[in-house]
């Protein structure tokens, strides 16, 4: 495809799986005069392939451009390897994501969303900053002067979601007219960091900390907070899981599905 268009691009789809191998290549700009001796050498590929299967033949076609030709042309070869190292570490990343979601299920904590997350960044009173971690051009901006006085303590970060709440307008005077907001999703924090993680003892039915560095447990949580994670490394380990406008109960069933879809 490098040869019989101007312009190639591999790509992996929003929305496309995670953790699986999925991606697509783009091609732009048909070159008339190879795209016939492409497609000849193709057929020949097809022919070959087709009777290495007829005859059930151990020595299948495992290749269709030589590798020293590949590694002739330097920035088409860096270019594919670049790009299959940076799709591979975002996959073995969210494979382990889901991997440490199955062995600890204990430490991980559900939240329902409302919004979009944003990062509150307080410099000291009302010198905050947001960045909403949706945006691809992230970056620290100042919040917008308001009626309403937004004051922390300096050097404080918060995960925070903004909210616009609705009231429900009844012709009946008996009922309360009271605020509501609408659930977008849950948020599925890891609120525990290694070496500990949280087990359950069928003897006893409780609950308690385990280190897996020397293997002793507690059955409280350490009081040096070492079992805690930095904000950053708990939204790395974390999932979200988008409701889309659903009308309908949310049950357990569909909380596996889910979990079994992100295994995928």
């Amino acid at each position: 495809m490098y040869r019989t268009f101007n312009q190639i691009s591999i790509h992996k789809l929003v929305t496309s799986r995670l953790a699986n191998s999925e991606r697509y290549i783009i091609c732009k700009g048909l070159r008339e005069d190879i795209r016939d001796i492409v497609r000849s050498y193709m057929y020949e590929i097809n022919v070959l392939q087709n009777k290495c299967n007829a005859n059930s033949e151990d020595n299948d076609v495992q290749s269709i451009v030589p590798m020293h030709i590949l590694k002739g042309n330097k920035n088409f070869y860096e270019y594919v390897r670049d790009s299959n190292n940076q799709l591979s570490e975002h996959q073995i990343r969210n494979l382990r994501k889901i991997r440490a979601f199955v062995k600890s299920l204990f430490d991980y904590r559900c939240v329902y969303s409302l919004d979009d997350p944003i990062l509150l960044l307080s410099c000291g009173r009302s010198s905050v900053f947001p960045m909403e971690l949706r945006n691809k051009d992230k970056q620290w901006i100042p919040l917008e002067r308001t009626q309403f006085r937004n004051e922390l303590p300096p050097y404080t970060l918060l995960l925070t979601e903004r909210v616009q709440e609705q009231f429900n307008d009844f012709t009946n005077v008996d009922i309360e007219s009271k605020p509501c907001i609408e659930v977008r999703g849950l948020w599925i924090f890891k609120f525990v960091q290694y070496p500990w993680t949280i087990l359950l003892s069928k003897s006893h039915q409780s609950k308690f900390f385990h280190n897996q560095a020397n293997r002793t447990s507690i059955q409280s949580a350490p009081s040096d907070w070492s079992h805690v994670p930095f904000l950053r490394l708990m939204l790395e380990n974390s999932f979200y899981w988008y409701f889309n406008h659903r009308d309908d109960p949310v049950k357990k069933s569909n909380f596996i599905a889910f979990i079994q879809e992100k295994k995928t």
